[in-house]
């Protein structure tokens, strides 16, 4: 599942299946992780969750930012459910909207209140009033706020660097929701600032292309890559998903017969 450089241990890849849910259903919120623990999908991330805790014990990777090449590629899908995992083994893990051009995290997680990143950074606001409770026991999310004219300015402030730090002492695990890298230059501004980059590509639909130049322009700023994620993998006999199927029962299969939702 991961291979080792010289210096610095890397995820080589890891897949995760295609999401399927009910497109009209008012629960087919994409935090599949909690509401269908015994899927395929959860069991790819708690797969993930485990191969990141090990891949440097010496160097632990508290602030992790997750990202992708292009736009609605499942980024934040799986920040968020890399999130909920991580949470459901015991460690504190906040989640943060760093994505201050497309938001996609608030619709998940339904949080109650508008403080978000920009006010902490921009107003100076304590990040306890900005940190919200969730439905999942020890995960906090901090919400985009309102969008800013500058959000690549705001990412590349010494407030956000400060705040980073501060995250990093309050929380076992930090999982960055990031915007994409080709687009604009706000996940390049943010990926030197943190321990490692999970980068989300979406099997069939992200060009290889894209998926290269992505990872150039990451390594050109000095940020540590450690694992492609790949989305959209039918849950069939690829990489497994077929024998997981098989040993999960008919809950499991059920939902493979639901309509693709939408992306993140």
């Amino acid at each position: 599942m991961y291979v080792k450089t010289m210096s610095r241990p890397v995820l080589q890849r890891l897949t995760i299946p295609l999401i399927r849910r009910r497109r009209n259903d008012k629960d087919s919120r994409p935090l599949l992780t909690t509401s269908h623990p015994r899927s395929p999908f959860a069991e790819a991330f708690r797969h993930l969750r485990t191969n990141l805790l090990y891949l440097s014990p010496d160097r632990p990777l508290r602030l992790l930012l997750v990202t992708s090449p292009g736009p609605e590629e499942a980024k934040s899908t799986v920040a968020v459910n890399l999130a909920a995992a991580m949470a459901q083994a015991g460690r504190r893990v906040w989640l943060v909207e760093a994505d201050l051009r497309k938001p996609a995290l608030a619709w998940t997680l339904g949080p109650e209140g508008t403080l978000g990143l920009t006010d902490l950074l921009v107003d100076g606001v304590p990040v306890d009033r900005a940190l919200q409770g969730t439905e999942v026991d020890n995960l906090w999310f901090v919400p985009s706020g309102t969008i800013p004219p500058n959000p690549a300015e705001l990412l590349g402030s010494q407030k956000m660097r400060a705040l980073l730090e501060e995250a990093r002492g309050g929380a076992d695990a930090v999982v960055i929701d990031a915007p994409p890298v080709l687009p604009v230059t706000d996940a390049a501004v943010l990926a030197p600032n943190v321990d490692g980059v999970l980068l989300v590509v979406w099997l069939g639909h992200t060009p290889r292309e894209a998926a290269r130049r992505a990872r150039e322009r990451l390594a050109a700023v000095g940020a540590r890559v450690v694992g492609v994620v790949v989305h959209g993998v039918e849950a069939g006999r690829r990489d497994g998903y077929y024998y997981y199927s098989r040993y999960y029962g008919p809950e499991e299969k059920a939902e493979k017969a639901a309509t693709v939702g939408k992306k993140a």
